[in-house]
């Protein structure tokens, strides 16, 4: 379908991984990978780009090599630090010959630092210990988004009744999931839900259509109070689900590309 299909329902810890030496990165994702825990979701070379994509994006833990091009690991562990980037678990990996920066690195705010060479089951098995309790975390984070989603979505007039309640809960998960979605909302959002609902993707568009214009003629003065901004007509399918996504992302204090 040209993108890549989110698991339902699947809870894993994203990472960010700064390594400059690619073998050395295929070797951790490919080992990452076998788990059913972790999920490598960006990778970079340098300090500057890993501290950029960490103000972009939440990752639960970051494994940051020390000797980054650029601005080193050390200067990007101070950075969240001294910013307090969100609540990342901090694995350091010491690839220089000086093991004063092990120190160095746990004194800059890192939870546990890694010395090479080691195994890279060692790396996995460090990840599962520091997060062992963000799971349950995330459990959390995902009712209180489907509690937030039932909420906004009676609000504007589309009640549970309505056949297609379910497919725009359905959609706006999986944008905030990926975004990537809302670009290809025909040919790849409306095919997915219609999977999993074992129905056609014409039926989807049709029915969450049908909850808007329901909606829209019973709540329409209710749009501004809740998105913040004015419809001046009737929102299409795609309007309507951007807007609650980013609803949804701007409680969570997450941002939605």
């Amino acid at each position: 379908m040209g993108y890549k299909k989110i698991a339902k329902n699947n809870l894993k810890i994203n990472l960010l991984l700064a390594c400059c030496d690619e073998i050395k990165q295929e070797q951790i994702k490919a080992c990452i990978a076998e788990t059913d825990s972790f999920i490598v979701t960006e990778s970079v070379s340098d300090g500057k780009s890993a501290l950029k994509e960490i103000e972009r994006k939440n990752f639960s833990a970051a494994v940051i090599y020390l000797g980054l091009f650029g601005n080193d690991g050390l200067w990007v562990i101070e950075q969240i630090k001294r910013n307090n980037y969100k609540n990342m678990r901090l694995i350091a990996v010491n690839d220089t010959e000086n093991l004063m920066f092990s120190k160095l690195a746990l004194s800059c705010g890192a939870d546990y630092c890694l010395t090479e060479p080691f195994d890279t089951d060692i790396l996995v098995s460090r990840i599962t210990q520091l997060c062992s309790d963000l799971k349950e975390e995330q459990r959390y984070e995902v009712k209180n988004q489907c509690v937030r989603l039932s909420e906004i979505i009676t609000k504007i007039g589309i009640r549970p009744g309505l056949k297609g309640y379910s497919y725009i809960k359905r959609a706006v998960t999986h944008v905030l999931e990926n975004p990537n979605f809302l670009s290809g909302i025909t040919k790849n959002l409306y095919p997915e839900i219609a999977m999993e609902f074992k129905t056609q993707p014409k039926c989807v568009e049709r029915d969450i259509r049908h909850c808007i214009n329901v909606s829209w003629y019973n709540a329409q003065s209710q749009y501004k109070n809740i998105f913040g901004f004015e419809f001046y007509k009737k929102p299409t399918n795609k309007e309507l689900i951007h807007a609650i996504a980013e609803y949804i992302s701007d409680a969570q204090g997450i941002e939605l590309n």
